[in-house]
């Protein structure tokens, strides 16, 4: 009988929940002259965020993010 493996996906951050408040992180950074850098991290799993890349540059576009590192 052979094994059999799983692959098992780690809640991502954003599903524990944010460790802060970017909004207002980006609100602080406008109001004292500071600009934003976004950086995604795949993790290895490039199809995972391949298959989310529209709904995350969405949200950056709603956020007034433009810079991605």
């Amino acid at each position: 009988m052979g094994a059999v493996a799983a692959r098992v996906r780690a809640p991502t951050r954003a599903a524990r929940g944010p460790r802060f408040d970017l909004p207002e992180v980006l609100r602080y950074a406008a109001d004292n002259g500071i600009g934003y850098i976004a950086h995604n991290e795949t993790r290895g799993d490039i199809d995972y965020y391949d298959q989310y890349l529209e709904k995350i540059f969405s949200r950056y576009e709603e956020l007034g993010i433009h810079a991605i590192g």
